[in-house]
């Protein structure tokens, strides 16, 4: 038998690329509303479901969660601080470093959207029986074999909360969406073997008293040990079980 003929040559498995934005922003950063129309243009232009952002909320811009309308978290603060965000706003997409200003992200995002993926993912989500806890569940498909990361964010959307604007004044009724809220794993997230095979990685989060699960999201991305993101995807918190069919 000739030796080429030993292996069965597989397809690669072909993957469908989405772009993480970390929107790095703060509630006193009177240009970071323009940061999120642009985030809002290139989710029109491509899809929510392609330019997945999350707006992390971190830095001297922003307000802790601990006064009653504060976005800033202190794992976001901490992502913020990683990055060594020094002004407003900032991006960081797909991991790739040094933050860049938003006014690149339209030419990053494109070219990111352009490069080939060997990683499928599918997330999952649903709130525990108790209501205190989210768990979350990713499946992760390679063409290669390798090693990463993988990093569930809860996002919540439709915050209303004030914000300084670009002509200087405070809109009190401000909405404020993809924000950062919490994460499963510390930082860029729990290694994670991948292969043709499939991997699953779960983890869970403690609901937080502040948090409207209706508008609650969980984002999980795949990252390679240099922490770049191979994959990433949105999905919704189930919050009911599902109904089953009664027994005949």
């Amino acid at each position: 038998m000739a030796e080429d003929d030993r292996f069965i040559k597989l397809p690669p498995i072909e993957a469908d690329r989405a772009v993480l934005i970390e929107d790095f922003t703060g509630q006193n950063c009177m240009n970071c509303p323009n940061a999120h129309e642009k985030i809002e243009e290139l989710q029109k232009q491509y899809g929510a479901d392609k330019v997945i952002a999350v707006s992390i909320h971190g830095g001297g811009m922003a307000i802790s969660d601990r006064r009653p309308f504060g976005l800033m978290t202190q794992e976001g603060d901490e992502i913020c601080n990683y990055y060594a965000i020094g002004r407003f706003p900032m991006g960081v997409i797909d991991g790739v470093t040094p933050p860049i200003d938003d006014a690149k992200w339209a030419t990053a995002v494109y070219n990111d959207l352009q490069k080939p993926s060997e990683v499928q993912l599918e997330a999952s989500a649903e709130l525990m029986a108790d209501g205190n806890t989210i768990s979350c569940t990713a499946n992760i498909t390679s063409s290669e074999d390798g090693e990463g990361k993988i990093q569930f964010w809860v996002v919540e959307s439709n915050i209303v909360a004030l914000q300084k604007m670009p002509d200087g004044s405070t809109n009190d009724n401000y909405v404020h969406n993809n924000v950062f809220r919490a994460q499963v794993f510390p930082m860029r997230g729990n290694p994670v073997a991948f292969s043709r095979d499939g991997a699953t990685a779960n983890g869970t989060v403690d609901v937080r008293e502040r948090w409207n699960l209706e508008n609650v999201e969980i984002v999980a991305f795949v990252s390679d040990n240099n922490n770049i993101v191979q994959q990433v995807v949105k999905v919704p918190v189930k919050l009911t079980p599902d109904e089953q069919t009664p027994a005949e």
